[in-house]
């Protein structure tokens, strides 16, 4: 089934943040790429999400993080040669930026509402997604 305009560019905008919030992550004992970005675990690209928001993110009846945002996070380890890990985080850390500043994950995949001027110290791709079919391509 091919995908619909909404989720190709909520995967690119998500792709786009994933991406930037990585490169502003902590320095940690972990790993750091040709590219400059330094990872918490050597080998392993680290996601914290805050459950449940499916069918962005949530857990199956085997306990396996499952939903968009944990596929396109596999698909950007994949693309860097990495494997992914998942930890389900009170969405405080994530907002606040607590976890990454603290090395606990390298970058957030989870919904968050952006608002006109966010607060704190995360950084955002501007919205792709619409609710009207004219902002649709």
């Amino acid at each position: 089934m091919p995908m619909t305009p909404r989720p190709v560019v909520r995967l690119l905008a998500l792709a786009l943040a994933v991406l930037t919030v990585t490169a502003c992550t902590k320095t940690s004992p972990g790993e750091t790429l040709p590219n400059g970005v330094k990872l918490v675990s050597k080998g392993v690209l680290t996601a914290c999400t805050h459950l449940p928001a499916p069918p962005f993110e949530s857990k199956d009846s085997t306990g396996k993080f499952i939903g968009f945002d944990m596929d396109l996070v596999d698909l950007i380890a994949k693309k860097l040669n990495l494997r992914s890990t998942f930890i389900d985080t009170p969405f405080e850390g994530i907002r606040s930026g607590s976890d990454l500043r603290t090395g606990k994950c390298d970058l957030a995949a989870t919904g968050i509402t952006i608002t006109p001027r966010p607060s704190g110290p995360l950084w955002t791709s501007r919205s792709r997604t619409s609710t009207t079919p004219k902002d649709c391509w």
